[in-house]
């Protein structure tokens, strides 16, 4: 659209506004309602693609979408135009930016306003690929706290959330042949992971795909035969120790991960519902690795899933019951402490009952009773003959244990 026309158009702007206020209309709702019966709008309605796509342009230059002129940027987005993902990325970061910088808020980061930017862009993608760049931006904008919001008014943006997952599947499907993992986010967890997959090879990347598109089946109480098979698969492709590394680094992120305050019930989270069941296949995957470092992690991770938190419960029961599972499974010292230490800090009869059952079979199999394994594991802390030192600057800490009768 030329110059000139661009310069007639912004009288539109007043014509549209003067011919809404004659029919006495005020507020968004009724000029949303309105509009349509505006003779400028179908007049402007009616323009070809590129000049509607320059209408757009100008309109976002200009400061929409608010008041009349957003309700037109509104009208237009909904039809088909010539906008490129690069632009309409930038716009969307902007526009984000610019919220939180409490220049516009809500008023210009609103769910309509994502809604048919993105829709723009699943259009666009139909006709040609997004580049890696494209791809990218729209997997962190996915880490958006506007994202992860649902409202009760307008559109919900779980929905958007919803519809980049399906562009970002479309595509993956399209550059590799591991499907990859759409499910994560929903909490810190997620989202953590969420970010650092976004800058891995493409190797390493499928790697990360394979091992959720796996942990995420997990349902139930226990691993099914189905989910074995499947890991078996895992680590004759991948190889144990590779996957060993890979669980390391997922389940330290679950111990790492802070709580969550989502807008529903309960309030605040550890895991989302989705994660839950990506975690629990995490720890079932780590079935059969005995090494002290997985045993102490998932012990941790036992130990935080038992926490409670304030007005809302156990932190994750599911998950701490899956690490529960692998710590009666796994024989050794180092599980034998660690239920130890779970048997002092959890205040339930049943678990703790779970648990000193679990220290009785393990005692059994190793030929003594559960007071002198127990006995056995307790960490010397140091220790030597009952005496350490510890040096502090010119001062020196002697700790000495006697016997008291």
């Amino acid at each position: 659209m030329a110059q000139q026309t661009l310069e007639r158009f912004a009288g539109t702007i007043a014509s549209i506004t003067d011919e809404v206020r004659s029919k006495q209309v005020g507020g968004f709702l009724q000029a949303q309602k309105a509009l349509p019966e505006s003779e400028t709008y179908q007049l402007v309605a009616t323009y070809p693609e590129a000049d509607r796509t320059d209408v757009v342009r100008y309109l976002y230059s200009h400061g929409a979408p608010s008041g009349i002129s957003g309700e037109i940027f509104r009208a237009l987005l909904r039809r088909q135009l010539s906008l490129n993902p690069n632009e309409i990325l930038g716009w969307l970061e902007n526009v984000k930016n610019e919220s939180d910088a409490d220049r516009f808020g809500m008023n210009i980061f609103g769910p309509w306003l994502c809604a048919h930017l993105i829709q723009q862009i699943e259009r666009y993608a139909k006709k040609k690929p997004l580049s890696e760049n494209n791809l990218s931006r729209l997997r962190a904008m996915k880490d958006w706290p506007e994202f992860n919001q649902s409202h009760t008014w307008g559109t919900d943006m779980r929905r958007v959330l919803a519809r980049i997952d399906k562009i970002l599947s479309v595509h993956s499907e399209q550059v590799s042949a591991v499907p990859e993992y759409l499910r994560l986010g929903g909490d810190e967890f997620g989202r953590t992971l969420e970010r650092q997959r976004s800058f891995l090879f493409p190797k390493a990347e499928d790697q990360w795909n394979t091992i959720f598109n796996l942990a995420g089946t997990a349902l139930g109480s226990k691993p099914t035969r189905k989910f074995e098979k499947g890991l078996d698969e895992i680590k004759e492709v991948l190889g144990k120790e590779v996957l060993r590394r890979h669980l390391h680094d997922f389940l330290e992120a679950a111990v790492d991960a802070p709580i969550t305050e989502v807008n529903k019930w309960p309030p605040k989270i550890y895991f989302s519902d989705q994660n839950t069941a990506l975690v629990k296949g995490l720890v079932w995957m780590s079935m059969g690795f005995r090494d002290k470092t997985t045993v102490h992690l998932i012990a941790d991770l036992c130990e935080k899933g038992m926490k409670k938190i304030p007005a809302c419960g156990i932190a994750s029961q599911a998950v701490a019951n899956a690490c529960f599972l692998y710590l009666e499974a796994t024989p050794g010292a180092d599980v034998a402490a660690r239920l130890s230490r779970l048997a002092l800090m959890i205040r339930q009869r049943t678990v703790k009952e779970r648990i000193q059952a679990a220290i009785a079979e393990k005692a059994e199999a190793a030929g003594m009773s559960a007071a002198q394994l127990e006995e056995r594991v307790v960490p010397e802390f140091g220790l030597s003959a009952g005496q350490k030192s510890v040096q502090f600057k010119d001062y020196t800490l002697d700790i000495m244990l006697s016997v008291v009768k």
